[in-house]
C-alpha cells in the first residue's frame, strides 16, 4: 500500500526539518514492513493513505480536511507524537507549550481538535502507551505503535571517537537544567544542545555525529512528578532520543520514569538524583561500552519494527479495504 505523509498541519515547510527524525522512522517502518512511502508538503492523494503528524492547532484546517475525506473518500491517518490523557496534554500544562497567546485556550482548542481528528480519520497510531489507552474506542482504529529498530544493515555505529562523556539534547526546562546542574556539580562533563540550551538545536546530521561521539547518551523526562499535586504522571520517554542512541550504540542512562518506556531493559535506570553517580561510574571503569553493545544488541532483536509494528499495520491496512 501507499502511504503519503504530510506536514503542512505543522506550518511553513520548511518546519519539516524538525520533523525529520520521526518521518524518517515513519518511512523506514513501513517500507521495511513491505509498503511504499512519499512525503508531501501539502498534496493529498485519493489512492494513497494520507498521514498526518499530530498537531491540530486550526480549526478550519480540521474541518477542511475532514469535509475532504468526507467529499473525496480519501483514507485518512493520525501519528499520535504527544502523551494525551484524559483528554489533556499533561507536560504541555506544566509550561511547555509551542507558540504563544493563552496556554489554557491553546490546549483546549489542540485537543479538541485531535479528538475530532481520532474519531473521524480512518486510523490513529499512537506513539505512547497511555495515549493508545486513552483514544481507544474513540475512533475507528487506535493502535500503540512502538518505536524501534529500523537500521537492519547497520548492526552498529563505530566510526567516530567516542571523546564525548555525556551527551543530552533536547528542550531545556527547570527540571532537566536541576539535574544537568547536578551532573556537572559532581564534575561530570555534559555537553547538551536542544532548545533553550547556549548551543540551540542542531540539524539531524550534526546531531547524528554528536550522538556517535557520545560514550553516554542521558534520557531525561521534561518534569519530573509532584506526587503532592497530584493529577496526571507527566512522565514519558523521550522515543526518537532512545531510539536513536540505541542505534548508534551510545550508552544510555536515563531516570526511571514508570510508564510509557519500552526501552527499560536496554537503559540504566536510576532516580534523578543519582544519575551523576551513576554517570561516574561507567565512565571511570569503561563499562558504559560493554553495557552499550549488549543493550543495543538486545534491541536490534527484541524490537525490531518488521516483528512490533508490523501486526499493527498490518491490522490497519486490513481495515482499510481496497
Amino acid at each position: 500500500m501507499w502511504f503519503n505523509i504530510l506536514t503542512n498541519n505543522h506550518g511553513p515547510i520548511d518546519i519539516a526539518v524538525a520533523l525529520t527524525p520521526l518521518i524518517d522512522f515513519i518511512q523506514k517502518t513501513l517500507r521495511l514492513c513491505g509498503h511504499q512511502v512519499t512525503v508531501s508538503y501539502d498534496q493529498l492523494f485519493n489512492d494513497a493513505v494520507n498521514i498526518y503528524l499530530e498537531s491540530f492547532h486550526d480549526t478550519h484546517f480540521v474541518d477542511r480536511l475532514l469535509a475532504a475525506k468526507a467529499e473525496h473518500r480519501l483514507k485518512i491517518g493520525v501519528v499520535a507524537t504527544e502523551l494525551m490523557v484524559d483528554g489533556r496534554i499533561p507536560y504541555a500544562e506544566h509550561g511547555i507549550l509551542y507558540g504563544g497567546g493563552n496556554k489554557a485556550e491553546l490546549l483546549s482548542l489542540r485537543t479538541r481538535n485531535f479528538d475530532r481528528m481520532v474519531a473521524g480519520a480512518d486510523f490513529t497510531w499512537c506513539l505512547l502507551e497511555r495515549t493508545a489507552q486513552a483514544y481507544r474506542g474513540h475512533g475507528p482504529q487506535v493502535h500503540f505503535l512502538p518505536v524501534g529498530h529500523t537500521h537492519p544493515d547497520q548492526p552498529g555505529f563505530n566510526s567516530a571517537p567516542r571523546n564525548i562523556d555525556v551527551f543530552f539534547f533536547g528542550t531545556a526546562t527547570p527540571h532537566r537544567l536541576k539535574v544537568l546542574g547536578d551532573l556537572e556539580s559532581q564534575g561530570v562533563g555534559v555537553t547538551a544542545v536542544g532548545r533553550g540550551f547556549p548551543i540551540g538545536w542542531l540539524p539531524a546530521v550534526h546531531m547524528n555525529s554528536l550522538i556517535d561521539r557520545a560514550k553516554i547518551g542521558l534520557n531525561l523526562t521534561l518534569h519530573a512528578f509532584d506526587s503532592k499535586a497530584g493529577g496526571v504522571d507527566p512522565r514519558f520517554v523521550s522515543c526518537m532520543r532512545v531510539v536513536e542512541m540505541l542505534e548508534r550504540e551510545t550508552c544510555v542512562v536515563s531516570e526511571v520514569i514508570p510508564y510509557d518506556n519500552p526501552y527499560t531493559e536496554f537503559m540504566q535506570l536510576a532516580e534523578s538524583e543519582n544519575l551523576g553517580r551513576v554517570c561516574r561510574a561507567f565512565l571511570a571503569s569503561g563499562a558504559w561500552a560493554k553495557f552499550a553493545h549488549s543493550a543495543a544488541s538486545d534491541f536490534r532483536t527484541r524490537m525490531n519494527v518488521t516483528e512490533i509494528c508490523k501486526p499493527v499495520i498490518d491490522l490497519t491496512v486490513g481495515s482499510l479495504g481496497n
